[in-house]
């Protein structure tokens, strides 16, 4: 009885442990001065990826795809052109996608979903 005890107290520690080192990527847009805002992508293993940014017609505003694969990302958004109102960030890689609903105005995010 001691045995099984131990080997399954072992077994649900090496579990907990796994899950627990496991890192989920994460998709941050942080606001900047000047009607700009910086996206910073990081993943635990480099993978290829896809950003795309759309209005809330669904129209592509921006749209890059990398050629490597990377395990972190970062561009900077300039708003002076796009129109006030509701957007969409989003990165695909590995078949997973995280998106940012946000929104604009004055040509600057005041909301981050």
């Amino acid at each position: 009885m001691k045995t099984r005890s131990l080997v399954l107290t072992a077994f649900a520690l090496i579990i907990a442990t796994a899950v627990s080192a496991t890192k989920i990527p994460t998709l941050n847009l942080i606001p900047m001065e000047n009607h700009k805002a910086l996206m910073a992508f990081a993943a635990t293993k480099p993978c290829k990826l896809e950003v795309s940014l759309k209005n809330r017609f669904g129209e592509t505003v921006y749209n890059k795809k990398s050629e490597n694969a990377v395990d972190n990302f970062k561009v900077i958004f300039i708003f002076t052109e796009l129109k006030d109102g509701d957007y969409n960030l989003s990165v695909e890689m590995n078949n997973c996608n995280i998106s940012r609903d946000f929104k604009l105005s004055p040509h600057t995010i005041t909301e981050v979903g």
